[in-house]
């Protein structure tokens, strides 16, 4: 679904006092870590929205191919009960999507120190939140760890 669809659709729902959660990621390779991401994201409104990371963005801030393309990553995450709408953006930064979607929250990992996004959030009265429990997964460690680059 494209960005400016999902507006629309967020607008009526906002119209109706649904309250909107706003989370990004790559979410390259699914793990419980981010399942409980996403079921924390849903507890804090009605509607979770994602905005998953291209490909480009992997290959230029992960210095690597994606293990699951953009296609097979949206496929995941728009299947997973807590997700409402996914969408895919190209952007560095989530800025963009926040100014168009305007959500009531904008949800980030417990682990995040810094959010970029945040002066953005406050331009807009969006309520920035933490979420879930201290990184104990990540994708890159679990692909550094258990399987190799050549397997690849």
């Amino acid at each position: 679904m494209d960005i400016l669809t999902l507006k629309e659709i967020i607008d009526n729902e906002k119209k109706n006092g649904k309250k909107i959660v706003l989370g990004c990621g790559c979410f390259e390779v699914f793990h419980i870590g981010h399942l409980e991401y996403l079921e924390e994201a849903k507890k804090k409104g009605d509607i979770l929205i994602i905005g998953l990371n291209c490909d480009n963005y992997i290959r230029k801030h992960k210095f690597r191919e994606p293990v699951f393309t953009l296609e097979q990553r949206m496929q995941v995450i728009q299947n997973i009960k807590p997700v409402d709408y996914v969408f895919p953006f190209k952007e560095d930064t989530f800025d963009k999507s926040i100014e168009i979607l305007l959500p009531n929250y904008f949800i980030k990992g417990i682990d995040r120190a810094l959010i970029l996004e945040e002066s953005t959030c406050k331009k807009y009265s969006v309520e920035v939140m933490r979420v879930g429990t201290r990184k104990v997964y990540s994708s890159t460690q679990l692909l550094n760890d258990h399987f190799s680059f050549e397997d690849r």
